[in-house]
């Protein structure tokens, strides 16, 4: 008898866990270029513990873009960048769990979107790209 109850028990907690997992921990980062024009090109290096974008040129209005699910349930996934702009440089966290939940919060067909927006005056950050706060200055 316990064990038919330990069976269940097992059963509800896969299942929330995975319910859970699969719309709790679900993100997406957009990085889109809204600087002015791109006579002076504007360089970026983003990455992770365990994963390297690599470096490239972001162009005025385009859009990089990257999906992941949250290191559940420890909640540690961590992605930064670096941004090169002519002198002007900065590099910060893109994501991280503790910081973008309070930041980014909408949820769009089961998934948290982040949105960081790239000004002249530095780097604005919200749940879409039309409702940012400023976040960094470069430097």
């Amino acid at each position: 008898n316990s064990i038919k109850y330990l069976s269940i028990l097992f059963i509800v907690l896969y299942i929330s866990t995975s319910t859970v997992d699969s719309f709790v921990n679900h993100w997406e980062v957009h990085i889109v270029n809204t600087l002015p024009n791109d006579d002076i090109p504007l360089w970026y290096h983003c990455a992770s513990g365990d994963h390297d974008f690599g470096y490239d040129i972001l162009r005025v209005g385009q859009d990089f873009h990257f999906d992941f699910k949250v290191n559940y349930p420890w909640k540690t996934t961590l992605f930064f960048c670096h941004f090169w702009w002519g002198k002007k440089e900065n590099s910060f966290d893109v994501f991280s769990e503790g910081l973008m939940k309070h930041i980014c919060s909408n949820v769009r067909d089961k998934i948290h979107s982040c949105f960081w927006k790239i000004q002249e005056d530095g780097f604005f950050a919200g749940p879409r790209l039309d409702k940012v706060k400023f976040m960094h200055l470069w430097f």
